[in-house]
């Protein structure tokens, strides 16, 4: 490992070198090296002037970007949410229809159609109900 190391740092093996411990030397490697890192969606403040240093209009550009960005994030949640509504809209109509049409049957002495239409109607609600909850206990 210690010449492994040597190696890395492209010093050929030498008495100063010979006298260091491996921790030594993988300790004046490590403070030579230095990382930064940064998240989201708009650079530091140092690497922002950096690109006003190419181009002027880069910062103004890079947040024009970053807010329409943004703004074409929230329409589409706002659209999904219209969608996931009326999906539970859709289901709650066609679920109750089918309720009233299995009531129907029964109500009209067609007692094996009109059980089917009840216990097909309820039980993917009841399936999903379980399955939910199941999940929220884990």
């Amino acid at each position: 490992m210690k010449n492994q190391v040597q190696n890395q740092n492209n010093k050929a093996p030498n008495k100063e070198n010979a006298n260091k411990t491996e921790q030594e030397i993988l300790k004046e490697m490590s403070s030579l090296m230095h990382t930064k890192a940064y998240s989201g969606p708009i650079p530091p403040y140092e690497l922002m002037q950096g690109y006003a240093k190419i181009d002027p209009t880069f910062p103004d550009r890079i947040f024009k970007l970053t807010e329409d960005n943004l703004n074409h994030q929230y329409a589409h949640e706002k659209s999904m949410d219209k969608l996931q509504f009326l999906g539970w809209f859709s289901a709650t109509i066609i679920t109750l229809a089918t309720l009233g049409c299995g009531t129907y049957l029964l109500i009209n002495d067609k007692d094996l159609a009109g059980f089917s239409c009840l216990v097909g109607s309820a039980l993917p609600s009841i399936l999903i109900f379980f399955k939910t909850r199941n999940n929220k206990s884990n």
